[in-house]
């Protein structure tokens, strides 16, 4: 009965904009919903929740979707609460009949595609500027989200949200959108900090000096798979968005700084963990060889496309080396190993000033 009453208004909601009604619509059918609500009746409680959330998830839109209004989407806070509460109560469902949480992924697939299909009629209707396919692929690209944890595990969620990243990118450069870039800066942000604060500690086991506690080999095709996949995507993001027509360059350059400091995170803790494990006396050396050749690069790239704080970086890091090597690696390393150093960091040096002693005549 209360389905048929929800149906009915969702009839009314495309051809008339009452918000009140429903608000009104939607808080009367949750609570009878849960004032009747018993996890032990799985598939009854199911099928009606999840018929509830496709009309509220609908009429919020309906009026904006067949109507053709382009004004602002007035009440999609409702849809957001709609969503929460139909994937809490199937949340409840699962947990409460000790199915895998796996089962939920099913859910939030689902949920996905009512999104991602409301949001292709409005791109085939030629309404892909308009708020309310914004904010329903915004809700597509959400759910997916959510959907990859529930899946995968460990180092495996990274990896699909920074793929997820550079797909919204495109997206939005196609479009033309920037609300949906700005989803994409979300998701990097997300996935960059949780592959260097999390990953590399709880499952690829690295320490906070830089090596990783299993050894070398622990687990060493997905992490640098991982590391590999997360670099290329945020440079690929980054060269979309330096062709995108949103582009702005204080917030390139943030992005871009983000960049180079994981990718040097990434190469020390490789080249640390390396040398840690089978040249332990050269585990200084290395790291010092490792900077000096990153900060050549810096600067090659500097020059090269007249990048005035990259070539500060660069200048910056070589200091932090030579500072290193004297005051730190001499003191940790036997004759042989000290002349060795420093010949190495010699000839980097000299390489460095031929790299910009070229790139200034051109």
């Amino acid at each position: 009965y209360i389905t048929i009453l929800n149906i009915g208004l969702l009839g009314i909601a495309f051809n008339k904009k009452w918000n009140i009604l429903n608000n009104l619509g939607f808080i009367a059918t949750y609570l009878l919903y849960l004032t009747t609500f018993k996890y032990t009746e799985f598939a009854l409680s199911t099928v009606f929740v999840n018929i509830f959330f496709l009309i509220y998830s609908i009429v919020p839109l309906a009026y904006y979707i067949f109507k053709s209004k382009k004004e602002n989407i007035s009440n999609s806070m409702l849809i957001f609460i709609n969503s929460f509460v139909a994937l809490a109560i199937n949340y409840r469902l699962i947990e409460g009949n000790d199915y895998p949480i796996e089962y939920l992924s099913i859910v939030t697939v689902l949920y996905t595609l009512n999104f991602a299909l409301m949001a292709n009629y409005l791109y085939k209707k030629g309404r892909g500027d308009e708020p309310s396919f914004v904010f329903t692929i915004g809700k597509a690209a959400l759910f997916l989200s959510i959907t990859i944890p529930i899946i995968f595990s460990g180092s495996a969620i990274t990896v699909f949200w920074a793929a997820e990243t550079v797909v919204l990118a495109w997206i939005s450069d196609r479009l033309k959108n920037k609300s949906i870039l700005y989803g994409a800066y979300a998701i990097l942000i997300i996935s960059v900090s949780k592959f260097f604060l999390y990953d590399y500690s709880e499952t690829f086991n690295v320490t906070e000096n830089f090596y990783i506690s299993g050894g070398y080999t622990y687990q060493l095709v997905p992490r640098l798979f991982s590391s590999a996949f997360l670099i290329a995507s945020y440079y690929q993001f980054l060269n979309l968005y330096r062709k995108s027509t949103f582009k702005n360059n204080l917030t390139f350059s943030i992005f871009g700084l983000g960049w180079i400091a994981s990718l040097f995170t990434v190469l020390n803790v490789e080249v640390a963990s390396f040398f840690h494990d089978y040249l332990i006396n050269l585990k200084f050396v290395s790291i010092s060889v490792l900077w000096a050749v990153f900060a050549v690069t810096l600067m090659y790239f500097g020059l090269k496309r007249n990048m005035k704080v990259i070539r500060q970086i660069s200048i910056a890091l070589f200091g932090l080396t030579l500072a290193k090597v004297f005051f730190f690696d001499i003191a940790e390393m036997s004759a042989s190993y000290k002349f060795i150093s420093f010949i190495i960091l010699g000839l980097v040096l000299i390489f460095a000033f031929e790299v910009a002693d070229l790139l200034c005549a051109i």
